[in-house]
This record gives structure tokens, sequence and C-alpha cells, in this order.
């Protein structure tokens, strides 16, 4: 075990993480990272986390993003509204809101 108290196994498994989203889905963000937090949260992506997770199906392990202020989420859900032709892209409170519905 390295000081970070991953496996080579686990290190490997949280290098391969695609991301969070469905594979079918209409829409993929490529390249953006939302970060990887502190060394006890890639410890529990390390032993709990698929190589593509739902951000719902994570609450089960309490990774928490409910409310949770994410900047590249921000964005992502921004440009989505925008692409959608909301009105209400821009501001901070319907991208929260988006963030948390869908």
């Amino acid at each position: 075990m390295e000081a970070h108290g991953l496996s080579k196994k686990e290190l490997e498994h949280v290098f391969k993480f695609e991301g969070f989203g469905n594979k079918a889905g209409p829409l993929w963000f490529i390249g953006i990272e939302e970060g990887g937090g502190s060394i006890e949260q890639l410890r529990i992506r390390a032993k709990s986390f698929d190589l593509v997770e739902d951000i719902r199906s994570v609450e089960r392990i309490g990774y928490d993003v409910v409310n949770r202020y994410v900047p590249t989420w921000h964005i992502m859900s921004k440009l989505i509204l925008a692409m959608r032709g909301n009105p209400d892209w821009q501001e901070k409170s319907r991208a929260q809101e988006y963030q948390n519905t869908e």
C-alpha cells in the first residue's frame, strides 16, 4: 500500500473511472472532471464506484450530490439549459435546480 492507502488494483480502478451518467443518454461531456476531492473520496470511489455511475446511485454510499455546488456540474447544467433554449439558463439557482433534479 502507498501512503494514500489504495492498493494497485484500487488505484487502477480510480484511473479507469469514466464518469457520471448514462452511456445511452443523449449528451456526454468528455474531458470535464468534477474533481476527485479528498483522499477519502478516492478511497470510496476505488472501493464502491462502478466505472460509470449514475449520479443518484452514489448516494447509497454516503456520497452527497444533492444541493452540492460543483463548478463543473454547474457549467454543464447551464450549457444544457442554454442548448434547450431555457431563458433562465444563466441563473445560478436554475442551474442548481437542474443539477438536483435532472
